[in-house]
This record gives C-alpha cells, sequence and structure tokens, in this order.
C-alpha cells in the first residue's frame, strides 16, 4: 500500500482498528495478547459503495481485457511509487494480471475510482490463509485475511482525501465477504508496524546501469573500483533446474517444513503454488517487454527430492526523463535452503538473476535471511524501510526474518 497522503491520513489512522505507536504505559509493559481489535457485524455493514462526487465513479477492473490491465499498469508507473525524482516502477500488464488474479480473487477488490475513465485512485486485495504465531504469548492463529496491495492516488489529488475513501470501500466490501482483517506494507510509517525491514539492493548489470544513468559515477578510477567491487562470476552457480508442475506436491511440504518456525506465513494450497510459482499463465498479448514474471527454480539430491527451492519476480525501473532507459530488476519471492547456508542461498539467487538478464536485485531481511547474509554478498542497504502492518489485529511486532510474506 503505497503513495498515501500524508497529512490527513495520518489522521485517518489514528481511528482506525490498528496498533498505534503511542501505547499506553501498562500496554508497552505487558505482552499483546494476540485478537481482533473489532468485531464487525455483518448485518451493520452498508451494502452501498461510499458515495462520490458527481463527476467521479467507482470502476472494478474487467479481468478479460487486456487493455485494461494496460490501462491500470501506466496509472501505476505514472503514480505509484518513484525512486527520487528520477526513477518510478513499472509493473507491467503480466505482472499485475499474476498479481491481483489469485485464485479466489474477487473483481470487486480490483478497484479504482475514475474520472472521465481516467484512474484517480486505485486499490486492491486478494484473498490469503495465513499462519501467525507469537513467540511471547505462545498462541498461533490460522486465519483468511486479506492482502492489500497497490494503493494509488493520483499525484495530483493526495491532498483530497482520496487514499481514505479507497480504504474505507475495499474495506467495506472484504468485511461483506466476512474478512475482517487485512496485512499490507508501505515504505511510509501509517500507524504502529507489525514488523519492518530495509529495502537491499544488488547491482548486478553495471555496464547497462552506467548506461542508462542509473549510477552516476565521473571519476574513472571510481567507476574502476566501482566494476571491481561489483564484479560478477556465475562459476558458482549449481545445477538449478526450472521449477516443474510435478513438483509442486511437494513444493508444498518443503514450505510447511521450512517455514515451520516462521511467525506469519502463507497457508497455499497447490493451485496457489501453480499460480504464483508457475510462469504459463496470465499471459497478456502484445506485451512488449520480457513477459515472463516469476523465475522459480529447484535443486535436487541424488534421490530426485527438492533440497533447495528459490525463486524471484520480474519488474522495472523505468525513468522519468528518458522513456527509452528501463533498469530491469528481480525481486526476491520465496527461498529456502536445506543443501547450503542462507549467504549460499543468496548468492545462488543472485547469479540466476543476473543470468537471466536482470540489472539490479532487491531483497528484504525476511525468511530467515538477515542483514547479514545481505551484506556478505554485496547488497547496499537503502534508506528506504518496508513497513508491514496488519488491520484490525493486535499482537506482539515480529523480527523482519521471522515474515515469510511478499507483498507487492
Amino acid at each position: 500500500m503505497e503513495n498515501i497522503e500524508n497529512k490527513k491520513t495520518s489522521e485517518f489512522w489514528k481511528n482506525q482498528p490498528v496498533l498505534q505507536n503511542k501505547l499506553n504505559k501498562n500496554e508497552e509493559e505487558t505482552e499483546i495478547k494476540m485478537s481482533n481489535l473489532v468485531d464487525f457485524e455483518l448485518d451493520k455493514i452498508d451494502l452501498k459503495s461510499y458515495n462520490l462526487p458527481s463527476d467521479l465513479k467507482w470502476n472494478c477492473l474487467n479481468t478479460e481485457d487486456d487493455n485494461e490491465w494496460k490501462e491500470l499498469s501506466e496509472f501505476l508507473k505514472n503514480h505509484y511509487i518513484n525512486i527520487g525524482s528520477q526513477w518510478s516502477f513499472y509493473h507491467n500488464p503480466n505482472f499485475l494480471k499474476k498479481a491481483l488474479t489469485a485464485p479466489g480473487f474477487k473483481k470487486e477488490w480490483i478497484l479504482g475510482i475514475k474520472y472521465k475513465d481516467k484512474y484517480m485512485g486505485f486499490i486492491s486485495a486478494i484473498p490469503v490463509k495465513i499462519s501467525i504465531s507469537d513467540e511471547k504469548s505462545n498462541e498461533n492463529v490460522i486465519m483468511n485475511i486479506a492482502q492489500v496491495d497497490f494503493m494509488c492516488v493520483h499525484k495530483n489529488l493526495r491532498n483530497k482525501k482520496m487514499a481514505p475513501i479507497l480504504i474505507k470501500e475495499i474495506t467495506r466490501r472484504l468485511q461483506l465477504e466476512g474478512l475482517q482483517s487485512a496485512i499490507y506494507t508501505g515504505t511510509k510509517e501509517l500507524s504502529k508496524p507489525l514488523s519492518y525491514s530495509a529495502y537491499y539492493v544488488r547491482y548486478l548489470n553495471l555496464e547497462n546501469l552506467f548506461k542508462n544513468n542509473y549510477i552516476l559515477l565521473n571519476d574513472e578510477k571510481e567507476i574502476e573500483n566501482f566494476r571491481r567491487k561489483y564484479k560478477f562470476s556465475s562459476d558458482d552457480l549449481l545445477k538449478w533446474i526450472p521449477l516443474n508442475e510435478n513438483d509442486l506436491i511437494e513444493l508444498k511440504q518443503k514450505f510447511e517444513k521450512n517455514y515451520e518456525k516462521m511467525q506469519i506465513k502463507p497457508i497455499w494450497t497447490i493451485d496457489e503454488l501453480k499460480h504464483w510459482f508457475l510462469t504459463n499463465n496470465s499471459s497478456i498479448t502484445d506485451i512488449k517487454d520480457n513477459d515472463k514474471i516469476v523465475y522459480s527454480y529447484v535443486l535436487k539430491n541424488e534421490k530426485g527430492e527438492i533440497t533447495d527451492f528459490t525463486s524471484f519476480f520480474s519488474t522495472f525501473y523505468v525513468s522519468t526523463t528518458n522513456l527509452n532507459s528501463k533498469i530491469r530488476t528481480a525481486y526476491s519471492f520465496h527461498n529456502f535452503g536445506e543443501s547450503m547456508s542462507k549467504e549460499k542461498l543468496v548468492k545462488q539467487l543472485t547469479i540466476l538473476a543476473k543470468n537471466t538478464n536482470h540489472d539490479t536485485i532487491i531483497s528484504w531481511s525476511i525468511m530467515g535471511i538477515t542483514p547479514e547474509h545481505l551484506k556478505f554478498n554485496r547488497f547496499i542497504e537503502s534508506k528506504q524501510v518496508l513497513n508491514f502492518y496488519m488491520y484490525n489485529w493486535k499482537m506482539n511486532p515480529v523480527k523482519s526474518e521471522n515474515v515469510a510474506m511478499i507483498m507487492f
């Protein structure tokens, strides 16, 4: 959830069922018992959408129309996340279709506000089943919630209270389906985070980064030192093979084993694993960019059993000043290793990303991977922080290494 109005939105969150930054003295000293903050009564939920000014309208994306996915992609490119003033994220239509049409999705949750058929705001949600455990209180809960992503308001309308309206409307629609809680992320501190991690970036294709002015160095000696520091070799790449549909049952079992100690983790069905980790679905025609979204690989032992798994999804940074400048970026997705250390697993991930023509790779200190594992592999810690939040749920904070959720 991103690009939310600042002052007015902070006031909005103070009145929402979320953990607040200013706890009372007693709550600071005692453990927080896991529970909903509010129990919503279905018969008291409004059946009608929130009213909008007469020149605005609610819009549910037609998932069968390629042009609508392209329109959403352009809106998010221009208004979602900017890296400084010169680079913005570009999620191509294939990426968005995969992210927003997971098993159990509802088109009513792919929600925009439009003015004369142009997006002014957008928010989305998909259903997820997760397991949450709390070390302090020794509690464990399995629950069906929503994962909320791609919260975005047009740059020119961020003081018009549009973000709270989008949040209230998606909340109303989720509650009508019986979902009382949601998980979401943001780079801004909206309320008290459940967890947080810095972004870590590793440079892969230096020449393309120089060529596109993503890295700005003028001194030849400085450039040479930079090249030496980030010199890359694929010699240590192991015999990874692409994930196959026949691997999914075993992969599900391996996730359950390797994520056993994670405090926040997804509980996937086979259909969900197929959707997230195989690439032969959700294809949109006439996409010029590389339309492979997720890369998933396994290592197997001599018995043919999966021992290790790594995956990343692919997106772009695009220049806001030169439309021809693009930086292909791999985002670490889900990973586990039984035959190797975390440092080695991260190294294998970076080699695979480089060998599939990515210019950079980004990760967080989650799923058992610590900042030390990333820095060992020449990942740089950025100043930007990813905060994890839960709506209508309270529990003790969780270390990011114990979170096994990736959101967009």
